[in-house]
């Protein structure tokens, strides 16, 4: 039996690993905000307060009238008088007139006219109307809003990136190898 030593030298490989990490930067320049106020404004006119006090109807219940309200007052009650005296006189006449009725037709419109029936009375405070009572004047307001006007510019956002990257290569190469030592083997047998 032969002996034949085998030497077999192995020598393991390392790889490598670099590695770019990715990068990312973002950036934006602030917004630019432009604000222009315009303000608000009250305008206030102011005119003398005046009272107006109308007392004709208070004055009038009273008597104390204006001659042209007398002459018209006076005008209606002349003309009901007149319409009055006519019903009355006509009635009057037709009753004398009347013969079939056997009365003294005189005697009794003379005692109707002689004997009235007392006047009736009734008592009443005066003025009976308020006066009319009416302002002018014062204060008028005038208001005007203001406002703000807001122009703004919104700055791009500007972005920087790089992608990863993982590279890989041979730190030690790997190695195998065969080899006999000792006595020599010949192949050709």
């Amino acid at each position: 039996m032969v002996d034949y030593e085998l030497r077999v030298t192995n020598i393991h490989g390392l790889i490598g690993i670099s590695k770019n990490d990715a990068f990312l930067s973002v950036s934006q320049p602030h917004a630019e905000l432009h604000l222009k106020t315009e303000p608000a404004q009250l305008n206030a006119r102011t005119r003398q307060a005046q009272v107006r006090i109308d007392q004709t109807q208070c004055f009038s219940e009273a008597g104390l009238k204006g001659f042209l309200e007398l002459t018209d007052e006076f005008a209606q009650r002349g003309r009901q008088a007149a319409l009055e005296a006519i019903v009355q006189t006509v009635a009057e006449g037709n009753r004398m007139a009347d013969i079939k009725v056997k009365t003294d037709a005189v005697g009794e419109i003379a005692a109707g006219k002689a004997f009235r029936p007392p006047d009736d009375y009734n008592i009443s405070l005066m003025p009976r109307s308020r006066p009319k009572i009416d302002f002018v004047g014062g204060i008028t307001f005038d208001p005007r809003p203001g406002g703000i006007n807001i122009n703004s510019v919104a700055n791009p956002v500007d972005i920087n990136a790089t992608a990863p990257s993982i590279n890989f290569y041979w730190k030690r190469q790997p190695y195998f190898s065969f080899e006999f030592v000792g006595k020599n083997l010949d192949v050709n047998v």
